[in-house]
Formats: structure tokens, sequence, C-alpha cells
């Protein structure tokens, strides 16, 4: 049997066979991928907006997290064990499971649903589900620079109810609003507690000064990363679709056969396929 390491590298060998399904799987979709287990989670990213929203966030989780683990030198150890996994999570360590995911919707609907499906498919495990809705109009409309999408912040924490012998999803924020209908940050901030990106079984090993440790995101810069995937969602709307792999490597070249007397009278045009260099 092989190695579930080898078997993404051996499912992106298939894909790329099929020029088509390349470009469309680099263009149209994100994974997350579980090497533990094996577990290959697609996410389909139609909305630009979002998906360049979740890379930026995801750096911007990254620069916050080191710069705790360089400001409180206790945490450093248990930052290098906090990694994103995917494009959506992070992990702890030789965990197999996420503990922390955050992701971009639309709608209040849309976050509602895919926190049931995460803190029912990790029950006990996934500690934390930070969810951004931030809308758009039609495309008509959101085409114009004056045109901006308000945001707002939930986040859901899942803690063991002693009182209810179960897991109980916990909401921290509920539609707080982060960005305004004018593109503007409302005055603010995000604060998640570094625990919650540490597994329950370590975190008595936390240094008490780090207890209360926590990762801080000004509105500002929240609304900054939006701005930018404003940009790119508007940049994909007005650029035409990209050329296919198979256009842009595999052309046409007419061959004319003449008669005798060199005229084309009944001349047959015959198309060779090659491959450009």
């Amino acid at each position: 049997m092989q190695q579930p390491e080898l078997l993404i590298d051996l499912l992106l060998d298939k894909i790329s066979e099929r020029d088509e399904v390349d470009l469309f799987f680099h263009h149209k979709i994100r994974f997350n991928w579980n090497t533990a287990t094996g577990k290959l989670v697609l996410l389909f990213m139609v909305h630009p907006i979002h998906d360049a929203f979740k890379v930026d966030f995801g750096t911007a989780l990254d620069r916050e997290l080191n710069r705790l683990a360089k400001t409180i030198s206790p945490l450093r150890l248990f930052r290098e064990n906090i990694r994103q996994r995917g494009h959506t999570f992070t992990r702890y360590n030789d965990h197999t499971n996420p503990l922390f995911v955050f992701n971009a919707c639309r709608s209040h609907g849309d976050l509602r649903q895919a926190v049931a499906e995460y803190f029912k498919q990790f029950p006990g495990q996934l500690s934390t589900y930070l969810g951004f809705e931030i809308d758009y109009q039609e495309r008509a409309i959101r085409d114009t620079s004056s045109c901006h999408s308000t945001a707002l912040l939930y986040m859901w924490h899942m803690e063991w109810s002693e009182s209810e012998s179960c897991w109980a999803v916990k909401p921290i924020l509920e539609g707080e609003l982060f960005r305004d209908a004018s593109g503007k940050a409302v005055a603010g901030r995000l604060d998640v507690p570094f625990r919650w990106l540490v597994p329950l079984s370590e975190r008595t090993n936390l240094p008490q000064k780090a207890q209360d440790a926590t990762l801080s995101f000004d509105f500002a810069d929240l609304t900054a990363i939006i701005n930018q995937g404003e940009k790119e969602h508007r940049e994909f709307d007005s650029s035409p679709p990209p050329d296919s792999p198979l256009q842009s490597r595999k052309q046409k070249a007419l061959i004319k056969f003449l008669s005798m007397d060199n005229s084309d009278e009944d001349a047959v045009a015959v198309a060779v396929k090659y491959i450009a260099a």
C-alpha cells in the first residue's frame, strides 16, 4: 500500500496530464491535504475576494504568531508546533486534526453550515472556528471603484460542558462589523487567545504569563486585506479567461499540397499539431 504522502503527488501528476483539468484545478480549487490520514478536502474557489482574503489572512496569522513568540519567549516552542496545513486551518505538531479553522463566506448562512460540518466532524478536537462574512454586489455593480463589501466577524469556540456532559459550541463573536459599506474600517480589534491554537492536553504546559496571550488583528489591517481582495476580484471580472495550456503549448500549422503547376485549385490543407519549444 502506498504511503499517504505519495498519493497526493500521484493525484497532481494525473491531473497535469489533462491540460484543461490542470488549468481548472489550479485556478478554481484549493485543497487541504492531511498527510497522516491521507484525507483530501477540495475547496472550490468561485469568489476571488474570499480566496485572496484567506491567503492573506493566513500570512497575517503566521506573522502574529511569530510576534508573540518573540515577545513572550516561553511561547516559542509552542509556536514552532503550530503549523498551517492546507488553505484554512492550523494543526499542532503531530496532531492529525485541525485545531483552528478560519473561513470567508458571502453570508451568515454559509458560515453556519460550514461551522456545523466542521464541529460535527471533529468533536472535541477542533477548538475554534473564525468566520469572516464578506458580502459583495453583483458583477455590474461591483466593477465600480465606489462599490465596497461590508464585512462582519463571527467566532465559535468548543468547550466541554460539565453540567451537560457534552461538547458545547459557544459563540464568541456574532456578526461584529469591522468594515462598513463605504469600505472604511470600524474602530476595533480581533483578539484570539493563543491557547486556542494549542490542544487541550498541552495547555496545562503553557507558562503562567502566556495563559492570557492573544493574537491581535486591528480591524484596519483586516480591511486592508479586503481592499486587496476587492482589487483582485475586479481584475478577475475584467480579464478574459486565461488561455488553456493546450492552446498555448499546442498550435496548428497548415501544410498546403500544391498541384504540379503550383496552382492550389485541388490543394488539400492538412492540420498538423506540434508542441512549441
